[in-house]
């Protein structure tokens, strides 16, 4: 069960009490401890991305959704956020998820190759830090354009995680679209998986 840990649901924000959101979050998914909790960290707060920043200074900021999907406006930003986030909820997961969908380029929450290294960067120190024993994995990727944003990124066997996480729509694909043997020997050779270990 993947519970979204993002900026607005698991930090307080202007004008909103979310004390105790994450804990009932928890506690709504998981009864009895029947699921394995996954946190995913990903997308900005709505008062941490460029779209607000104007209203913020003027002093006329409200909540909506389509502030909601934003890549953080500074790394600073996002990274002071993913060490926060470790240093509360330390040693309850086995896996810390960075990101999804990063590679819709047309989606507000998508990021350039460059920028989704930089900030998984971050987001692998303070997980290695904080979490040692947890699995960093690099998620959301799409299966249709992972080869593609791949290919945009400098050494992309050298991306600090442990996992890749890709998802797929089978509906949405012809018979010759879904190879994935084909697809997986692409990705080893590109992420070079067996010299490295790392599964996706």
């Amino acid at each position: 069960e993947k519970v979204y840990l993002d900026w607005d649901n698991s930090e307080p924000v202007p004008n909103t009490l979310e004390t105790g959101w994450f804990e009932g979050m928890i506690g709504a998914k998981n009864p009895g401890k029947a699921y394995r909790i996954v946190p995913i960290l990903g997308f900005s707060a709505d008062w941490a991305g460029e779209q607000t920043q104007e209203a913020l200074n003027k002093d006329l900021y409200e909540r909506t959704t389509g502030n909601l999907y934003q890549m953080p406006a500074r790394l600073v930003d996002w990274s002071a956020f993913t060490r926060e986030c470790l240093r509360e909820y330390k040693g309850r997961f086995d896996e810390w998820i960075f990101w999804e969908n990063p590679d819709l380029e047309d989606a507000p929450q998508s990021l350039s190759p460059d920028l989704y290294t930089r900030m998984l960067r971050d987001f692998h120190r303070w997980v290695k830090l904080y979490d040692p024993k947890a699995k960093v994995t690099a998620g959301g990727f799409n299966f249709n354009r992972f080869l593609q944003y791949l290919d945009r990124c400098k050494e992309p066997d050298k991306l600090p995680c442990d996992e890749f996480a890709v998802q797929m729509n089978i509906g949405e694909l012809s018979p010759e679209g879904a190879d994935m043997e084909g697809f997986l020997d692409e990705l080893n050779r590109i992420l070079k998986l067996p010299e490295t270990g790392r599964k996706v």
